[in-house]
């Protein structure tokens, strides 16, 4: 399974969607969990010709309740980005659909999922006014190497008018691979 997941990554430059998630649902049907988030993202994002939330949702879900991290970050992102939707960027509202994007997001935090932190920094941040923890939530991304969370930390710390600490972040993130970090670089200290 994991080598046809392989050979569907190869193709994924390739115009033939069509034989890319069938590589990608063998893999899946063969039980490589990769495969399987990749088919629920898929079912999220309407790629190869499929749109069906519920379903994304459905296979997360099962995936996450079997205690696999990049599943649960995958859901509590997903779950997320649909309730800002409906309720707007900053809403407080409907707190049962937030708190359960939070569960999801803090139980991959507690598998070190990294990519889980920017997203629930982001919920302390925009949704409840929480800004010290968002910073911390940040910072600890930061520290384990992500990318996201290093380029929010420096936007924070551009924010708070703490250059040094900015420019630590953004230099960290671009050494990275991040362009937005080289960006922000190449404008401000140039």
């Amino acid at each position: 399974s994991q080598n046809l997941y392989a050979e569907t990554m190869k193709l994924e430059k390739e115009p033939d969607e069509f034989k890319i998630y069938n590589l990608f649902k063998m893999a899946a049907d063969a039980g490589y969990i990769k495969a399987k988030i990749n088919i629920a993202l898929c079912y999220y994002e309407g790629f190869f010709f499929i749109f069906n939330v519920e379903k994304a949702k459905e296979i997360l879900l099962e995936l996450a309740s079997n205690g696999n991290a990049d599943a649960m970050y995958h859901l509590g992102k997903i779950c997320y980005e649909i309730y800002t939707e409906t309720y707007g960027n900053c809403s407080r509202q409907n707190r049962a659909e937030l708190e359960y994007c939070e569960e999801w997001l803090e139980k991959a935090i507690e598998k070190d999922q990294t990519d889980a932190m920017a997203v629930l920094g982001y919920i302390y941040y925009f949704n409840h006014s929480w800004y010290r923890d968002a910073r911390d939530m940040y910072l600890m991304g930061s520290e384990k190497g992500n990318v996201e969370c290093q380029c929010l930390l420096a936007n924070w710390y551009s924010v708070d008018g703490d250059k040094e600490q900015c420019v630590r972040w953004y230099k960290e993130a671009a050494s990275r691979g991040s362009k937005k970090a080289r960006e922000w670089l190449e404008i401000n200290l140039n």
